[in-house]
């Protein structure tokens, strides 16, 4: 139990952080954008890898690195003004996602974190950032809080986009449908 108790006081503490405006501010920039980069390295991976795949269900032209080797700066080559990079990083903070937030706001990309504390170096490189804590007793972060924070902006988005959404919703919908991709499931 001590483990639901520490997830259920991520949750909680993200909850009492977020404020809806900043969060619309960041689902607005990230709409508004040419490209939307999503980067998220070693364990951040995972939840880099879930907003991209949320992500590219609703808008165009969305673009997930998750490989911190040279193929990063190659990922980020043309990112420029007319985009936005959203950094997931946690403790340890992995250098190659902050020189990857670093590299790209140099060029005038928007950056927005996703990270655990407001002095992560994430947060201190963004333009806008959300803080979703990750304490655990582990060697390993939680990212519990994480996940409800890409639900909760991807629900965002979807409101704020919402004709786009839909179209692209059922255009990939129709796609996966004319492919037989699932099982058809009785219940």
């Amino acid at each position: 139990t001590a483990t639901f108790d520490r997830e259920t006081r991520n949750l909680k503490e993200t909850q009492r952080r977020l404020n809806p405006e900043p969060l619309k501010k960041i689902a607005e920039a990230i709409v508004r954008s040419r490209r939307k980069y999503v980067i998220g390295l070693r364990a951040s991976s995972a939840c880099a890898f879930l907003l991209g795949h949320y992500l590219s269900h609703i808008l165009p032209r969305v673009i997930t690195i998750t490989d911190g080797d040279s193929r990063l700066f190659e990922g980020l080559k043309s990112i420029d003004q007319r985009d936005a990079l959203v950094v997931i990083s946690y403790s340890r903070y992995v250098k190659p996602s902050i020189q990857a937030a670093q590299f790209s706001r140099e060029r005038g990309a928007k950056i927005i974190a996703i990270t655990d504390t407001v002095s992560s170096p994430a947060a201190q490189i963004a333009d806008l950032f959300i803080v979703a804590p990750a304490v655990f007793a582990s060697f390993a972060n939680s990212y519990t809080a994480c996940i409800v924070v890409i639900n909760l902006l991807v629900e965002v988005i979807t409101n704020i986009n919402k004709e786009e959404s839909e179209r692209m919703l059922r255009e990939w919908d129709n796609a996966l449908q004319q492919q037989d991709v699932f099982y058809r499931h009785r219940r």
